[in-house]
């Protein structure tokens, strides 16, 4: 709470004091939303207090890029990158299965995680050439909070150097310009978590 008698609530002293930049007849700022609400408060002997909220928003970036290499042969880690097997190695997921009814030219998998979200994903491109998959979100409960995410895993054979035999796994998702920073924090964890439980799994099968 700031009171008149240390400030006038114009919005040039406004802007001085939270060296943000403003616009009139709206108000904007280049790193945060900035609300002034003046009010008379009965206690003040009728001098006007403005409350300021600063709403954050971070700028962020809305692609997330995870690795990691997978201490097994190519065929192995490859083999279970399909939506539908999922969940044979990612710990967060409960199931994962096919949606029956979808079109025969439409591969489009449920995955039941553990805490209660359920995701529909639609695989967009497959290639066994290029090996990788790319799959969207097409519904989601609870709804997310973002409108979209284009999401990429793709395999490398290691063929040379310490790692060699082994498999380089990325795992990279793209979000609609309206996901804000804890999104993309939870989705790079996410990725992380879901990679690691990769790598247990085909060690574990060896």
């Amino acid at each position: 709470m700031i009171e008149d008698s240390y400030f006038n609530p114009s919005s040039q002293n406004l802007s001085k004091m939270l060296n943000v930049k403003f616009q009139t007849p709206a108000i904007a700022t280049t790193a945060a939303t900035v609300i002034a609400t003046v009010s008379t408060d009965p206690q003040s002997q009728g001098r006007q207090t403005t409350t300021v909220n600063m709403a954050s928003r971070i700028p962020t970036s809305t692609t997330v890029s995870e690795s990691a290499v997978v201490s097994a042969i190519f065929s192995h880690v490859w083999h279970l990158i399909k939506l539908e097997k999922f969940a044979e190695f990612w710990g967060k997921l409960e199931k994962s299965e096919t949606v029956k009814g979808a079109s025969p030219d439409t591969d489009v998998v449920k995955w039941t995680f553990k805490d209660g979200q359920v995701l529909e994903v639609k695989q967009e491109e497959h290639s066994t050439i290029d090996h990788y998959i790319t799959y969207s979100v097409i519904s989601a409960q609870p709804q997310l909070t973002y409108s979209s995410v284009m999401s990429t895993i793709r395999l490398y054979p290691i063929t040379s150097g310490h790692h060699e035999g082994q498999t380089f796994v990325t795992w990279t998702g793209h979000f609609s310009s309206d996901a804000d920073a804890g999104v993309i924090e939870d989705a790079k964890f996410k990725r992380r978590e879901a990679l690691a439980d990769l790598a247990a799994t085909v060690k574990s099968a060896k």
